[in-house]
């Protein structure tokens, strides 16, 4: 059985440069932090942040159950065909037998190497009709991704908050934070001042936060500029990662 991913692409690291328009530097020991901390958002931007691994894992499992569904099905053709094949065989050699032993054993040999050529045509038909029947299940596998991540998307740009997750998500990416520079779509930006102690408040108290304005940079889009590299975790690259993963597992079929 091809084999299933099992964990969602990493977000790439790329080169990134953008003009700094606006700064803002803030620390987890900022007192108004503290005071603005609400459970009921934290709740909420996990609650969100677990859209795209949950949505990613539904989709897997309905792709597992389609590919085995093929396979069963492939594999009894394959075992019917066999037994029919077995079963022509024993009755040539029966009809021989049964005849004569000198002209019988000719004649139902002659029989038993037509029977044989039958049984085979009728393997070779049976593994065509398997291969048919994968490569029939593979657009609709094309199909059903599309309309996953269709979906994914509708649900997801209708939390304000979602860019605030994306972006906790991809500092829980990074091995090491120190100072971190955002940069930010124009119709974000406002959002995540309001709500920066929300971005720090799990991060060492040591860590610094800059967020810089990008105007190139569409809505729920984000690249986090760190030491050792930066990380696009905008949601379109999120929701193309899931697609990937999905036309892989779909790619599979005729492995």
């Amino acid at each position: 059985m091809t084999r299933l991913l099992s964990s969602i692409i990493k977000s790439p690291f790329i080169n990134y440069a953008a003009p700094n328009e606006k700064i803002i530097r803030i620390g987890a020991d900022d007192p108004s932090i503290i005071n603005n901390k609400s459970k009921h958002n934290i709740r909420q931007d996990k609650t969100i942040a677990q859209i795209l691994e949950e949505e990613k894992q539904k989709a897997k499992r309905i792709a597992e159950d389609m590919i085995n569904q093929a396979r069963l099905s492939a594999e009894h053709i394959i075992q019917e065909a066999q037994m029919k094949a077995i079963s022509l065989e024993q009755e040539a050699f029966q009809e021989a037998s049964e005849k004569g032993y000198q002209e019988g054993l000719t004649a139902g040999q002659t029989e038993a190497e037509s029977i044989k050529a039958e049984a085979r045509q009728v393997l070779e038909n049976a593994h065509i009709e398997r291969e048919q029947m994968l490569k029939d299940i593979e657009p609709k596998m094309v199909e059903l991704l599309h309309k996953i991540t269709m979906n994914l998307t509708g649900c997801i740009v209708k939390n304000e908050n979602i860019i605030l997750s994306l972006i906790q998500r991809g500092f829980s990416e990074v091995e090491t934070l120190d100072h971190v520079i955002l940069h930010v779509s124009t119709n974000d930006l406002d959002y995540i001042n309001e709500h920066l102690h929300q971005l720090s408040e799990n991060l060492s108290s040591k860590v610094t936060i800059e967020v810089l304005r990008d105007d190139a940079l569409d809505a729920n889009a984000c690249v986090i500029e760190t030491k050792s590299g930066n990380i696009d975790c905008s949601l379109s690259t999120r929701l193309n990662s899931l697609e990937a993963d999905l036309e892989l597992l779909a790619n599979g079929l005729q492995a």
